[in-house]
């Protein structure tokens, strides 16, 4: 930001107008993404590292596709944030990386949609989803399995995951996911679309409600389960405990 426009160190990125947009800078550090467009924005080009605490953002209308790979942080215990607003998507189909920490959601107007293709993530910090929609749709999409994830609504219908047939090694926490009714489908937290194998520890607690959702498919749990209070409905297809 500032009145340069070519972007300097601890700048934060700001796009106000929709198009395709490409990084030709080596060794770019940024303290944000800021997509204010009303419309599609496209980034492409090369890698990008967030300093600690920044925050990739979407607001106004329509979907930001971030294809450039992004590098978290400078130093472990670091946080990044992505924040989506209502109404708008991010998509995420390049490989994350780095040490520091991810999380969705952080604040209460972040209602919008992420969809996570970043296959080839391998970002060593954890990941925590307060609030959105998330659809996963990468085996890595949470990064490496040292960090571990963590999937907690900050209230009631704040936070909607769908795991849409994925393998993943990664330990989950699931807490604070309650719905209002057994039969209101379209409001559970958790989501398994399509066949999904999990071979980390499974914990969920604090009336936490999954829901299998495709007739025909099979979501595996191959690692310990631990489900504390939570409702399970393989309402459509199987799921299947095996560790």
């Amino acid at each position: 930001s500032g009145s340069h426009t070519t972007p300097l160190y601890g700048d934060t990125l700001v796009f106000s107008t929709p198009g395709d947009f490409n990084n030709d800078i080596s060794g770019l550090v940024v303290a944000g993404l800021s997509v204010t467009a009303t419309g599609g924005v496209r980034l492409n080009g090369n890698q990008i590292a967030l300093m600690s605490g920044a925050t990739i953002s979407k607001s106004g209308s329509g979907t930001y596709t971030n294809n450039v790979p992004l590098v978290l942080g400078t130093a472990s215990g670091q946080t990044v944030y992505v924040e989506v607003a209502s109404g708008c998507t991010i998509e995420m189909p390049a490989a994350i990386s780095g040490d520091a920490n991810l999380v969705y959601g952080n604040t209460s107007t972040s209602t919008g949609r992420v969809n996570l293709r970043n296959n080839g993530s391998d970002y060593t910090g954890t990941t925590t989803a307060k609030r959105g929609t998330i659809y996963v749709y990468s085996n890595d999409a949470f990064g490496s399995t040292t960090g571990g994830t963590t999937l907690s609504g900050a209230a009631q219908h704040a936070l909607k995951v769908t795991f849409a047939g994925v393998t993943m090694d990664e330990d989950v926490t699931a807490s604070n996911n309650a719905n209002d009714s057994p039969n209101n489908y379209g409001n559970y937290p958790i989501t398994f679309s399509g066949s999904n194998t999990f071979n980390g520890t499974w914990s969920v607690s604090g009336g936490g409600f999954i829901y299998n959702s495709t007739s025909g498919a099979t979501t595996e749990f191959n690692g310990r389960v631990n489900f504390a209070k939570t409702h399970l409905f393989a309402r459509y297809g199987v799921m299947a405990f095996n560790g």
